[in-house]
Order: structure tokens, then C-alpha cells, then sequence
């Protein structure tokens, strides 16, 4: 899927802003998901998880994610 702006990003389901803020000058958020159910990836498979910024970034001091998860026994 592709979307076009952050407010596309943010009307996803389970799409929560958790904190902003900022100095005058620039401008911090975090944006959390969470999903009712486990998102299982599987190797066999080759699932990913991607992140696609489309957008220009050159005026960002730093974009971060992060993601949490487990490795399932099988």
C-alpha cells in the first residue's frame, strides 16, 4: 500500500500519535501502531515488514523507526 501524506498515515487502524512537540524551529512526533491481532511473519515465506518513506526528506535532522517482536518456536 501506498499513501500520499502523514494524515493518510495516521487514519490507519490502530495509527495512534503518542507524543509531540517541538522548539519554535523544529518539530517531533511519535506515531505508534498497534494491531488487534499478532502480525506473523514467516521465513518461509520471505514476509517482511517496510517501511517507504516517498516523500523529501532533506530538511529532517533524523527519521527513526523501530519496531518490537518475538521469534516463535515452532
Amino acid at each position: 500500500m501506498i499513501y500520499g501524506s502523514l494524515s493518510d498515515l495516521l487514519q490507519l487502524p490502530g495509527a495512534n500519535i503518542k507524543d509531540f512537540g517541538g522548539d519554535g524551529v523544529n518539530t517531533w512526533m511519535t506515531i505508534e501502531f498497534v494491531t488487534q491481532e499478532p502480525l506473523v511473519l514467516r521465513g518461509e515465506t520471505f514476509d517482511y515488514i517496510r517501511l517507504l518513506v516517498n516523500d523529501d526528506l532533506s530538511n529532517f535532522l533524523v527519521l527513526r523507526t523501530g519496531i518490537t517482536g518475538k521469534t516463535e518456536q515452532r
